[in-house]
């Protein structure tokens, strides 16, 4: 153990982290993570990586992504081989290191073209007609569904649960706890922005809808 454990920096950062963290999400203990398992400061960007990378609705969102555009038009092309959820580039070994550097190059001119053109409506997709759910909000709802999609079931622990507008907003629908629902990813992709459909209390007759 390491002489200085008992640091007054040491004995007041673990005394917040025990007793006085109060947390409405899983960010402050990310944030702290990142600057502790580095030596020097750390930008807003490096430690929205490390949230994004705990965020599993994210990378579930990505993976569908993957695997229904990207990767089918990689593969359908003859760049990339596809089998068992694995994506393979075709020919990969065949390439030297400065051709690898060359090749990430032109990826990053045409990123950096195509940001350059469409600016922040890259990512516009994620956000549209989304609203900022606080972590108690969250909370109650995810708690009040017993931890589970209402629309197929999956637990928590199964899938990335999201908060749902029952009524999308886009058809006026309210920003009261009454019009929220947990549905899972998949769910709430297929939910999409027309539907208004209300699943709460489709589960409450099955045997698994339970705590834990």
């Amino acid at each position: 153990m390491p002489h200085n454990i008992g640091s007054s920096t040491f004995q007041g950062l673990a005394e917040y982290i025990n007793r006085r963290m109060r947390m409405s999400h899983i960010y402050q203990p990310l944030m702290l993570m990142e600057l502790l398992g580095r030596s020097s400061s750390a930008p807003a960007e490096d430690i929205a990586r490390r949230i994004l990378g705990e965020d599993s609705s994210q990378i579930e969102y990505y993976t569908e992504r993957v695997k229904r555009m990207v990767g089918r038009v990689l593969t359908s092309n003859g760049i990339t081989s596809h089998a068992g959820g694995v994506y393979s580039l075709i020919g990969a070994d065949d390439l030297s290191d400065q051709e690898r550097d060359a090749l990430l190059q032109l990826c990053r001119e045409k990123l950096d073209a195509f940001r350059l053109k469409r600016g922040d409506e890259v990512f516009a997709h994620r956000s549209r007609h989304r609203t900022a759910i606080s972590g108690s909000i969250r909370y109650r709802v995810f708690t009040r569904a017993k931890g589970r999609c209402e629309c197929c079931g999956a637990h928590e622990h199964q899938a990335a649960l999201e908060v749902d507008h029952i009524i999308p907003k886009n058809q006026g629908g309210s920003d009261d706890i009454s019009n929220f629902q947990a549905l899972c990813f998949r769910c709430n992709a297929g939910k999409r922005d027309s539907d208004s459909t209300d699943f709460r209390g489709v589960l409450q007759s099955y045997d698994h809808r339970q705590e834990g």
